[in-house]
Parts: C-alpha cells; sequence; structure tokens
C-alpha cells in the first residue's frame, strides 16, 4: 500500500510539473519544497548554471508557497534546470540586477516566518554575499509586490523575462482574464487600486539608496522632479567626479515641464547637478532628454573617438554613457566643474 500511495503521489507531482522539469529527486523532496520551511542556504544552493554552482553570483529565487513545484529564479547568469527546479528562470544585465535586487531587499512591509493562510510568495536572495529571505502576505501586499516587479520588466523592454514573470504569477490567483486581457484581480477595486499606487509609489522611494533618498526628499527637490519610472535601472552609483566617494545618478523628469533628464547627486559634497529636465549642458541634447532609452555607467579609463571634431575629453572619474537605442550616444561626464556631453555614435 505504502509504494502505490508513493506511486501515485510522485505521478501527481510529475503532472504539475510536466514539462518543466526533469524528474524530482523523491516523492519526498517534492513535497518538502511545496510544504515545508526550507532553510535558506539549501533554497539558493540548488540553484546551477552552465559552469556548474557559483555561490559569488547574486541570485533571486520567487516561490508560490502552494502546488507548485518550480520557482523563478532571476541572475545576471541563466540558471538551469535540475533534478530538483525547473527551467522558469532569466538573467538579467548586472547593472539592472543590482537595481533589481535593492528593491527586492528594501520591500516593506515583510514577514519572517511562515503562517501558510496568508503567505503568497516567499522571496530568498542572495546580494553581495547575503542571503536573505522573507515571505509576501494577503493578495493586496502581494498584487503591489508583483506590479513593482512587473513595472521594472516592462521598463526592461525584456519580453521574454516578462514572460518568465507572468508564467509564475498564474500560478498566484493574482491576475484574472477580462475580455482576453490580463487583469490584476485586486485592482478590479478602484478604491484598492488606489491603495496598490500608493504602496507602489512608496517602494519606489525605498529603494533608493539612503543617501539619495534623503537627498530627493527634500521639498525642494521633490517639488520640482519626479523619478522617471520608465527608464530602467532608474539610477545609477558611480565615482562621477573622481573623489573616490560614491555619486548617484537619477533618472527624473521636471514636473511642469515634463523634460526628462539626469539628476546628479554628490553626497561627500552635497552638491546635485542636472542633465536635461529643463536644463541644458555644454555640447548636450539640449534640455530634454526624451528620447533616451537606455543608460549605464561607463567606466573605461580612456575615450574612444566620437562622431565629432571635438576634443576627446580625459576622464576625471566615471562617467554616464547615455543611448538612444539603434541610434545615437553619448557619454556625460564631469571636467572638474561642470558636466559635458561628448558624442559617441550615430
Amino acid at each position: 500500500m505504502k509504494s502505490i500511495v508513493g506511486i501515485v503521489c510522485f505521478n501527481l507531482i510529475s503532472i504539475i510539473v510536466a514539462g518543466q522539469t526533469d524528474q524530482l529527486k523523491s516523492t519526498a523532496h517534492g513535497l518538502e519544497m511545496m510544504l515545508r520551511d526550507i532553510p535558506t542556504e539549501q533554497l539558493i544552493d540548488e540553484i546551477r548554471f552552465d559552469d556548474g554552482p557559483d555561490n559569488k553570483v547574486d541570485v533571486i529565487r520567487l516561490d508560490h508557497v502552494g502546488p507548485n513545484l518550480f520557482p523563478l529564479l532571476i541572475s545576471s547568469k541563466l540558471p538551469v534546470p535540475t533534478d530538483s527546479l525547473g527551467i522558469l528562470s532569466f538573467k538579467l544585465q548586472k547593472d539592472t540586477l543590482d537595481n533589481f535586487l535593492w528593491m527586492i531587499d528594501h520591500v516593506n512591509p515583510k514577514a519572517y516566518t511562515r503562517n501558510l493562510d496568508f503567505v503568497l510568495i516567499r522571496v530568498t536572495y542572495r546580494y553581495e554575499g547575503r542571503l536573505a529571505q522573507y515571505y509576501v502576505t494577503n493578495a493586496k501586499i502581494a498584487t503591489g509586490f508583483c506590479m513593482m516587479i512587473e513595472n521594472k520588466l516592462i521598463a526592461n523592454k525584456d519580453i521574454e523575462a516578462l514572460d518568465k514573470f507572468y508564467q509564475f504569477i498564474a500560478r498566484t490567483g493574482l491576475v484574472v482574464g477580462v475580455k482576453g486581457k490580463r487583469t490584476w484581480k485586486y485592482l478590479m477595486s478602484s478604491r484598492l487600486a488606489g491603495e496598490i499606487q500608493q504602496h507602489d509609489d512608496l517602494v519606489w522611494d525605498q529603494n533608493l539608496p539612503e543617501d539619495l533618498r534623503v537627498f530627493f526628499d527634500q521639498e525642494q527637490i521633490r517639488d520640482i522632479y519626479e523619478i522617471n519610472k520608465g527608464l530602467n535601472p532608474v539610477y545609477l552609483r558611480g565615482d562621477f567626479d573622481g573623489d573616490k566617494k560614491t555619486d548617484f545618478a537619477l533618472a527624473v523628469f521636471e514636473i511642469k515641464t515634463k523634460k526628462k533628464g539626469v539628476l546628479i547627486y554628490h553626497p561627500g559634497k552635497k552638491k546635485y547637478f542636472l542633465v536635461g529636465a529643463g536644463k541644458s549642458i555644454p555640447n548636450g541634447w539640449g534640455d530634454d532628454y526624451a528620447y533616451m532609452d537606455a543608460w549605464e555607467v561607463y567606466d573605461k579609463k580612456e575615450v574612444g573617438k566620437g562622431v565629432s571634431n571635438a576634443e576627446i575629453p580625459k576622464l576625471k572619474g566615471e562617467a554616464i554613457l547615455i543611448q538612444k537605442l539603434e541610434s545615437s550616444s553619448g557619454i556625460v561626464y564631469w571636467d572638474g566643474n561642470e558636466y559635458r556631453w561628448y558624442p559617441q555614435g550615430d
């Protein structure tokens, strides 16, 4: 009788994850992953990459706490299926993953103990060598949490990653089909939609590093500029003025004019500078960077010859590469007194 029960349970588990994973290690392992609290180390250590395990790579693991045996795995290296994990995963560029992990790490509220009646998603991650885990509880909080991730992926224009994410949340009961379209179930109430939006706005603020958040929260800044959530990542960090201290660049738009640009903050000197968002810089794209759809830290020591006859700048620190994908690009760099623009390509 025990063997028959074991066979039935194993077949049931295989059906649930059909097409997603190889056979599980055992029936006990499958049920354990579904129903029990698993040590954080075990959940992360099960993740493999093409070149094997890698305990130095940052990674996020999202589990739906319920009858679901495969998690969603996110890393800068593409996770691969094993005999215990299905292949529901995607990778992000390192800078994007770093911002993603800041967002995950600063989510509030967090629940650190599990209550099966209320938990919807288990979040486990390795970030800068630190392992952490929490639970996302109740439908409203979980909806805000998932919308936050959805917004990030939409801004990143990563269709494949977004599809994997939708496959994951389809099993949470948070989304429903309405007239052939995917709709967040708990946004169907206008009152609740307002609550979710307030939660989403709060999460965006909490995602910022402390120095940048405190600076941006000043009345004379927040009343004039708003974070440009359409750009991913929304902020960069680097030593932009060459003083060996961390500086920040934040994607913003001017509230009054809707002109987009970058707000650069030097915490060591308590000074900020604008590139666009209503202010022009020498040789730049004017005072509106609306066509900017990608950016990253330019950490090369030397600048290559650009498309103009302008003198090639000598960088004092790191620069910011700003792009209009499949079109033009340039770098914003510090010359010792102000930020300037040097075109890189058309």
